[in-house]
């Protein structure tokens, strides 16, 4: 009983004590920072490690597959999606080749889808190339769902490179009838921007005709626009008759841009016949126009008006650069404007080449149709052959549809052969549809398909 007793005490002792230490604990957050507390020391955990980064690169998507991917997007109609697919390229000049061969592909099916895609592209020489490819193949398909399209664009810069491209294939073949078709539409705006780019394009390639046509127009503010188109592009072909043509326009801006444009173009063939011409206008602002041609086409940047004796002094700089003496009329400004920019001097075939070399894949549409011109240069081969390297380089679609335009003694098999090749890897059934249209031996072509990857 009396062990009972002490175990009943012991016990009671123990809950009291438990209880002091119970009641110290829930206050002991509130006692002074003085309070003596117990604390427990644990390790501090490992400072983590740095190990070498994982390679998050993305892997590079093979072009084959990009492109039958973007094509799978495009038979679906999904414009976004092809953009999308395009971005996987990683080089510029891939991107080139993807994007042109997807246009030229669709463009003999889906015109229309082939020149949206072709106008969603960034703007640059690919998407002048492709849209270029889509309005000729539309206008051969559907000439009026094509001019239609031209014209319903509201954006200035894509309206200007659509209605040119369908402009310039309108008038090919048939220009006079082409005009008329233009002409049958609603009168608007629209519609007189592209029957003056039409008559530009028919005087760049027939001038008398254009000429011709232009005299039977009725003379009103529709007529004055025309003129000044046509005189802008016979500037690149035959002076006087540009001059003859600015002329019959009233005196102001178009008559004054014309004559800038003449003597820029003429400088480059015929310096003493481009002063001459200027020192004699009586106009002041025609003669400070065609002055400030001049200085363009020389590469002399000048802000002051020069005079007339002034003008007899500019001779001096011709020895300087041998190339401006062997300039043609049939020269792009832009050409002009290069050669005047070389610091060392070189003969006309030197200079061609070396502005192909620079420039094709920069301006494929504008070489493409410089070289046209260039028949009976000795360099033009060559020329055409550097063209022809750059441009399969970039596109392979581009170079069939550039060969394509070629008359056969131009086009040489071995060209038609690489050309077919290349395109074969990435495209076959567009490019031996392609292949089958040449005139390579049908064995050959046969060959070609057969030994292309499938």
């Amino acid at each position: 009983m009396a062990v009972a007793v002490k175990k009943t005490a012991a016990s009671a002792r123990l809950i009291r004590f438990n209880g002091a230490v119970f009641l110290g604990l829930l206050v002991g957050g509130c006692a002074s920072e003085n309070s003596p507390r117990v604390t427990t020391e644990r390790p501090m955990p490992p400072m983590p490690t740095m190990g070498p980064m994982a390679d998050v690169t993305k892997p590079k998507v093979p072009e084959s597959e990009i492109a039958a991917m973007a094509l799978r997007f495009a038979s679906n109609n999904d414009t976004a999606g092809v953009l999308r697919t395009l971005d996987l390229t990683t080089e510029s000049a891939e991107r080139a080749r993807v994007s042109t061969d997807l246009v030229q592909t669709l463009a003999s099916q889906k015109p229309a889808l082939a020149a949206e895609i072709a106008l969603a592209l960034p703007i640059g020489p690919t998407r002048s190339a492709a849209v270029e490819i889509a309005a000729a193949s539309w206008v051969q398909r559907d000439a009026d769902s094509a001019i239609g399209w031209s014209l319903a664009l509201s954006d200035p810069v894509a309206a200007n490179l659509a209605r040119r491209a369908v402009a310039r294939e309108l008038v090919r073949d048939n220009p006079r009838g082409a005009l008329g078709r233009l002409q049958a539409l609603p009168t608007d705006d629209r519609r007189d921007d592209l029957v003056a780019i039409a008559a530009g394009a028919w005087a760049r390639q027939d001038a008398e005709g254009a000429m011709s046509w232009l005299r039977e127009q009725p003379d009103n503010n529709l007529r004055q626009r025309l003129t000044s188109s046509m005189a802008f592009e016979i500037a690149q072909v035959s002076p006087s008759r540009a001059i003859a043509l600015a002329e019959t326009l009233p005196p102001g801006r178009d008559r004054w841009l014309i004559f800038s444009e003449l003597a820029q173009t003429w400088v480059a063939v015929d310096q003493n016949a481009a002063f001459a011409w200027a020192s004699k206008l009586e106009a002041p602002e025609a003669r400070d126009a065609a002055i400030a041609g001049i200085n363009t086409g020389l590469g002399v940047a000048s802000r002051r008006r020069t005079s007339d004796a002034a003008l007899n002094r500019e001779s001096r700089i011709r020895g300087g650069r041998a190339a401006y003496a062997m300039s043609s009329p049939l020269d792009p400004p832009e050409f002009t404007a290069w050669l005047a920019s070389q610091s060392r001097a070189m003969s006309r075939d030197e200079a061609i080449l070396e502005f192909v070399r620079q420039r094709s894949s920069q301006d494929v549409v504008g070489i493409r149709s410089w070289l046209a011109n260039l028949t009976g240069e000795p360099s033009a081969q060559r020329a055409r052959e550097i063209y022809f390297e750059e441009t399969l380089r970039g596109s392979p679609a581009a170079a069939a549809s550039w060969l394509r335009s070629l008359p056969n003694s131009e086009r040489s098999n071995e060209m038609v052969e690489k050309t077919a090749r290349q395109w074969l890897q990435t495209d076959p059934t567009a490019a031996a549809t392609w292949l089958r249209e040449t005139n390579l031996p049908a064995f050959r072509q046969e060959e070609l398909i057969r030994q292309a990857p499938h």
